[in-house]
């Protein structure tokens, strides 16, 4: 996100991925009485100007906005490449079970729990 322009990658993307994706609600990010409460918008192609001033404060994320930057990222890197360059394809993530992070502890928690409740679905 940082190589896209966002001015607080980490932070953006954590308020983000909280907001929409684990908690549905709005949240504010905090270091003692320094807030940030998070936001999101909706430009099209046509209001990217509106996008940039939106986003200028760091904690307004457009998701098709960034889509679209990533895919324009993603476009200006493959027309940077030649034949003898080497492209790595992340096609999993993959968490260690040994891991003390309660994040990953957690992922791990809920893989584990999906795949042991497959076999009490099957009729």
């Amino acid at each position: 996100m940082k190589e896209l322009g966002i001015k607080l990658p980490y932070t953006t993307w954590n308020l983000y991925r909280d907001v929409f994706i684990h908690n549905d609600e709005f949240v504010v990010a905090a270091v003692g009485e320094m807030a940030l409460q998070s936001s999101i918008y909706l430009t099209t192609v046509d209001e990217d100007v509106i996008g940039d001033f939106l986003a200028k404060d760091g904690r307004n994320v457009d998701p098709s906005r960034l889509q679209r930057q990533l895919t324009k990222y993603l476009e200006d890197k493959i027309q940077s490449t030649n034949d003898l360059d080497e492209v790595e394809i992340i096609v999993a993530i993959e968490y260690d079970p040994n891991s003390s992070n309660p994040e990953v502890k957690e992922a791990i928690r809920e893989i584990r729990d999906f795949y042991s409740n497959l076999g009490n679905h099957e009729s």
